[in-house]
């Protein structure tokens, strides 16, 4: 069973990230779970500029917020939580730092934190491919699962379940079943409808092969019937019990066909599995884990390797 006691949720006071709080909270009453806003203010460091005429180092240490203006930003974490929860239901922290990533995952390491939830762009055309240097940064080094939530991501219940329609992306990987693990418990414990989901890219036949002397398409079929029957394999009858679970293979690029199933069933969570924290691009599917997370438009939840 998947147990989320802690959770924690970066907030820059913008609109986006008032949307990844509303989905943290959700999820907090959901599973009983305390809920933390974190806001770190990035120290901007302060170039010496005599001391680099001089050749000597360039930067001096940064400034810190002075006592005074430390009150102030947490005054104003705190009015921009109370908009959307009630009062006592979210703790506020307040840090400073160079970085703002390290600062979120020492922040999330003290708090023994579950889960971590951030706000994306949401942005449209070329700059839609960039999900913000901290969100990427925080999920290529995470170790604690990651719930990034698009600013575009329908609106949370306030009450009752946070999620009615998951898929879950599985390429059997240890990753993947881990994933599934959340999936399952998640489906369980509001009765949702879950979708599993393998992508098959079978290898294009180039010009010239026509002498290949093997059927191509009953290779296909073949390969699409043993996915479908592994996929229905992962399926334990206490899931089945307690929630709609369906068994999908689609043919294609991993994130297309995650795309638009989603789309099609009107997903309002995705999950993947992330082979390698330190390398995202690498992950589950390869690339198609960025892709995924950067064009959802609902939250997509990514569970590292343990």
């Amino acid at each position: 069973m998947v147990a989320i006691h802690r959770i924690l949720c970066p907030v820059d006071l913008s609109a986006n990230s008032q949307t990844a709080l509303r989905h943290a909270v959700a999820l907090g009453d959901w599973y009983d779970a305390s809920v933390t806003a974190l806001h770190v203010f990035r120290q901007a460091p302060i170039v010496d500029s005599a001391a680099a005429t001089l050749g000597g180092a360039a930067y001096a240490a940064p400034i810190t917020l002075s006592e005074g203006d430390l009150t102030a930003l947490k005054e104003r974490v705190a009015a921009f939580v109370a908009d959307i929860a009630e009062a006592g239901s979210v703790s506020v922290q307040v840090c400073e730092g160079l970085n703002v990533r390290d600062e979120i995952l020492r922040e999330a390491a003290a708090e023994r934190a579950d889960l971590l939830v951030l706000g994306s762009h949401g942005l449209t055309g070329v700059r839609r491919l960039v999900l913000g240097s901290t969100a990427e940064s925080v999920l290529r080094h995470a170790t604690t699962p990651v719930l990034i939530v698009p600013a575009h991501a329908p609106a949370v219940p306030s009450t009752g379940v946070p999620f009615k329609r998951i898929v879950c992306a599985v390429d059997f990987h240890a990753e993947s079943y881990r994933a599934l693990r959340y999936a399952f418990d998640l489906a369980q414990e509001s009765d949702a409808q879950l979708t599993l989901l393998h992508a098959v890219q079978m290898p294009a036949v180039h010009a010239g092969a026509e002498d290949l002397t093997y059927d191509t398409e009953s290779v296909r079929e073949t390969v699409m019937r043993d996915a479908r029957a592994r996929l229905d394999a992962l399926v334990p009858e206490s899931a089945r019990a307690y929630c709609t679970v369906q068994a999908t293979v689609a043919e294609g690029a991993a994130h297309t066909a995650i795309l638009q199933l989603a789309t099609e069933v009107e997903a309002d969570l995705i999950i993947m599995g992330v082979r390698d924290r330190d390398a995202f691009d690498v992950a589950v599917f390869g690339s198609h884990a960025q892709a995924v997370v950067r064009a959802a438009h609902c939250p997509v939840l990514t569970v590292h390797q343990e």
